[in-house]
C-alpha cells in the first residue's frame, strides 16, 4: 500500500490529499491477507511529517474458537494518526527510537503496509466465532451434531450470555 505524496512533501502545513485503495487480496505478512481490502484516507500535511487518518475495510481468515473452523471475519478498522516523517526528519526527540518504517521515501512515497498490518491484527478479536456458533441455540445444537448422540451423556454445555 504505497502512495505518493511528493506534491504533499512540499505543501504548506494543513494542506491534504484524499486516497481510495481497492484491492481483492493484499498479503500483509507470511501469514496474514486481507481480502476484499478497502480504504479510504486523508493524508495531511504537518509539520515535519504526514499524517494519515481514515478507514481500512476489509476480511481475514481466522479460526473460530467454538468451531475450530476457518472463516472470513468482516473487520472495519480506523487509522488515527499515523504519522510518517519527511525524508531527513525524525518522528521520535530520540532518534535511536525513530521507526524507519514510518518515514517517506527520498523518492516520495509512503508505505502503509505495516501500519495497515498492525491495526488489522489489533483489531482482530482474541476469540473470533464464526457466525453459526454466535446464537446459543444454533451454538448448542452445532456442538452437539460435532460430538453425537454420546454427548448428551457426559457433557453439559453451558453458555455465557450475549452483551
Amino acid at each position: 500500500m504505497r502512495f505518493r505524496v511528493s506534491k504533499l512533501m512540499h505543501a504548506a502545513v494543513g494542506d491534504r490529499q484524499i486516497e481510495h485503495f481497492e484491492a481483492p487480496s493484499l498479503w500483509l505478512d507470511d501469514e496474514l491477507r486481507a481480502d476484499q481490502l478497502s480504504a479510504d484516507l486523508v493524508l495531511t500535511r504537518v509539520p515535519d511529517s504526514v499524517m494519515v487518518e481514515g478507514l481500512i475495510k476489509c476480511q481475514v481468515r481466522v479460526q473460530c474458537v467454538r468451531s475450530l473452523e476457518m472463516f472470513d471475519l468482516p473487520l472495519s478498522v480506523a487509522l488515527e494518526d499515523v504519522f510518517f516523517a519527511l525524508p531527513h526528519h525524525i518522528l521520535t526527540e530520540n532518534p535511536g527510537e525513530d521507526d524507519p518504517g514510518h518515514h517517506i521515501t527520498d523518492d516520495g512515497y509512503l508505505d502503509l503496509t505495516e501500519s495497515v498490518r498492525e491495526h488489522v491484527i489489533m483489531a482482530i478479536p482474541i476469540d473470533p466465532i464464526s457466525p453459526p456458533y454466535r446464537d446459543a441455540q444454533h451454538a448448542k445444537d452445532n456442538v452437539s451434531a460435532i460430538l453425537g448422540e454420546d454427548a448428551d451423556d457426559w457433557l453439559t454445555v453451558n453458555w455465557s450470555p450475549k452483551d
